[in-house]
């Protein structure tokens, strides 16, 4: 078949869907291999495919999966240069065009798949892949659709429980440690990098401590000195003022008046233990995700809890009513609309209705969902407040789905069930419990799913 005939989306095909459990597959220097998850589709560098787990021999690997129609891909895009791929596990073609070992970026290397000796040629038309639905050869697809079979809710409330659970008892020991509100104030600051730049944002909580931050906040008056005090120390630490991008990187907007303010203020902080513009990553990270919105939000909620802190600030909304607060007045505790920022330096002049707020009610709602309410009941439990325990587990049961992410679009997708099944955030944190507790470690046989499933067949 010519090469041009066989696109790389079929061989993206034939690794999610022909490959699962097949026993007589071997890599290109004789180890047998044998593929138990395949792992989700990565939207960023470094393998195309995120938390496959594969056997080869007597060991079991979890990681990236790089796919290339020719072997000499690796080499042809850079790859083996790329610190980004050494997380990869498997290099997996259809055809192998250059017999050569391929290693990774740290010089360690990594077996080979070749395709075309266990893909029948007859199983491709026009560069597709005649087939059955994705994932049809998972166990949990065949169970979810099986009649009289399990309940798929409830596992995935149980699931969700079952995460909750287990933040809270890490936010007891974080809370034991550091305290609640400076945990609160880090887990906040982890949520704001998103998958990208969390470690970032981690790293920079250590740097800024509450208590640097809350001493600088009782330093400044008016109120504007406090605010953006704030923001240039956010800012200038974390390396992300304009003055400090690399000659590669330069600022191509004007800068305001806000910005030249804050550069001013950093100046006078003398010299301070700071991150560098190359820390953060950029790559495909949206406009309105970028870190320095997300460090001006943050900015704004502290000074916007300045006098009783952000958890107090929180503790005390889920307190108003007997019956605990509609989740929308939660969001709208932690919203905050644009009021300096832009899409470039992170900030503008006020009232530009055509940027998005720099921390929507999406995103309010997941750092609630994720964060909040199981160090909220982490505490309670911790500090002998059963009262506020028990409302952040009943706000947590009952609050409503989130905006759908990539993971649960995976799961669903996997599952094959339609996304409208999952009902509320409690099954979304199911959908992520099962995929971080057994998909991505190989357990499919410790799974509830699968345990569910084998009961059923038995009544």
């Amino acid at each position: 078949m010519p090469a041009v005939a066989f696109p790389e989306k079929a061989v993206v095909e034939i690794w999610r869907q022909h490959l699962t459990g097949r026993t007589d597959l071997e890599t290109e220097d004789g180890q047998p291999i044998r593929i138990v998850y395949p792992g989700m589709v990565s939207g960023d560098r470094g393998g195309d495919f995120v938390d496959a787990v594969i056997r080869t021999g007597l060991d079991q690997l979890q990681g990236s999966v790089e796919v290339h129609v020719n072997s000499s891909g690796w080499w042809g895009h850079g790859h083996h240069k790329d610190p980004a791929y050494n997380n990869v596990i498997l290099h997996v073609v259809y055809r192998q065009d250059r017999e050569r070992v391929v290693r990774l970026q740290n010089g360690k290397s990594i077996p080979t798949l070749v395709l075309d000796r266990f893909v029948k040629s007859g199983s491709v038309r026009d560069g597709s892949i005649i087939s059955p639905a994705v994932f049809s050869t998972l166990p949990c697809r065949d169970i979810v659709h099986r009649p009289n079979g399990v309940i798929l809710e409830k596992i995935l409330n149980t699931a969700g429980e079952e995460r909750f659970n287990a933040k809270i008892g890490g936010f007891k020991a974080e809370i034991s440690q550091a305290g609640a509100a400076q945990t609160l104030y880090a887990a906040f600051m982890e949520a704001l990098g998103y998958a990208k730049n969390k470690s970032q944002m981690k790293t920079l909580a250590g740097l800024l401590p509450l208590s640097k931050l809350g001493k600088l906040m009782d330093g400044y008056s008016p109120d504007e000195d406090s605010l953006s005090h704030l923001q240039a120390l956010l800012l200038g630490t974390a390396g992300l003022l304009p003055s400090q991008r690399p000659a590669k990187m330069p600022v191509v907007r004007p800068v305001n008046s806000w910005i030249k303010r804050l550069e001013i203020i950093w100046g006078s902080f003398g010299e301070t233990p700071k991150m560098f513009m190359d820390d953060w990553r950029f790559f495909k990270v949206r406009p309105g995700n970028h870190p320095t919105r997300r460090l001006a939000a943050m900015g704004c909620l502290l000074f916007r809890y300045r006098e009783i802190g952000i958890l107090n600030g929180l503790l005390d909304v889920i307190h108003q009513k007997d019956e605990g607060p509609d989740n929308r007045v939660l969001e709208e505790a932690l919203c905050v609309a644009d009021v300096y920022a832009d899409n470039n330096t992170g900030y503008s002049q006020k009232g530009n209705r055509n940027i998005p707020a720099l921390l929507g009610r999406g995103r309010a709602a997941d750092i609630i969902v994720n964060t909040f309410l199981p160090l909220a009941a982490a505490r309670g439990e911790l500090e002998s407040h059963p009262e506020q325990t028990r409302r952040a587990v009943e706000i947590y049961r009952q609050y409503p789905r989130l905006a759908p992410n990539n993971l649960e679009r995976h799961m669903s997708n996997q599952f094959g069930i339609d996304r409208g099944r999952v009902t509320s955030a409690r099954q979304q944190q199911g959908l992520i419990h099962i995929y971080r507790t057994f998909c991505i470690r190989g357990k499919c046989p410790g799974c509830p799913l699968i345990a569910r499933g084998s009961e059923s067949r038995h009544k």
